[in-house]
């Protein structure tokens, strides 16, 4: 495969999200984001130990693969590592000062997807 369909094809991922058999990596997405495994556990809807035991479940994935979608979100719109770290942990207005990594954390993931797809759309947020 050449190097130009490679990337396209492939232009949609973060291999350092990953596992060998394409499943976001809870333990890699945690260290990514400097959450600790309790942060991850709840955003999936799972305890810690259950997130340990069972991380390739389908609800586990759906979730993590959210994620992923924002990084890949702000990365298509900026496309600069620090800029993605520093929008997901800076206090945001629209979240009433709380950063878009603790309204995650909290569970509201779809807020953010919504957020990031309206301003990439040219929508009002």
């Amino acid at each position: 495969m050449g190097r130009l369909i490679k990337e396209k094809l492939f232009s949609h991922t973060e291999n350092k999200f990953y596992d060998s058999e394409g499943y976001v990596n809870p333990a890699k997405l945690r260290a990514y984001l400097g959450l600790k495994a309790k942060n991850i556990a709840h955003i999936v809807g799972r305890t810690p130990r259950s997130l340990e035991k069972n991380p390739k479940s389908n609800k586990v994935q759906l979730e993590l693969r959210k994620i992923v979608y924002i990084h890949a979100l702000l990365k298509s719109m900026t496309n600069n590592e620090s800029e993605i770290l520093l929008w997901l942990r800076a206090p945001n207005p629209e979240y009433s000062g709380l950063s878009p990594i603790e309204v995650i954390s909290q569970g509201k993931i779809d807020s953010i997807v919504n957020y990031l797809e309206n301003i990439k759309k040219g929508s009002p947020a």
